[in-house]
């Protein structure tokens, strides 16, 4: 038999196939316990929060001329 990898969850009970699969008794397997959703989400808003701050935070950085990657003609200031 080829691997092949399946998604699963834990019921509470017993580890529960999210898909139909037929196994054959005796099969071997391997379980992995992935991170739950809730720490990778938490892990996100985290890194978004602090990208925000230095953004929108009290202290704005002085931009010159030289920091535009591509200058707009049109603006009346140039």
């Amino acid at each position: 038999m080829q691997t092949i990898t399946l998604s699963a969850h834990f019921d509470g009970q017993q580890i529960q196939l999210d898909e139909p699969f037929m196994l054959e008794p005796g099969s071997q397997l391997m379980v992995t316990i992935l991170p739950g959703r809730e720490a990778e989400r938490v892990a996100w808003q985290q890194l978004s929060g602090q990208g925000l701050a230095r953004s929108y935070g009290d202290e704005e950085p002085d931009y010159s001329l030289a920091d535009v990657k591509q200058p707009n003609p049109e603006y009346a200031g140039s």
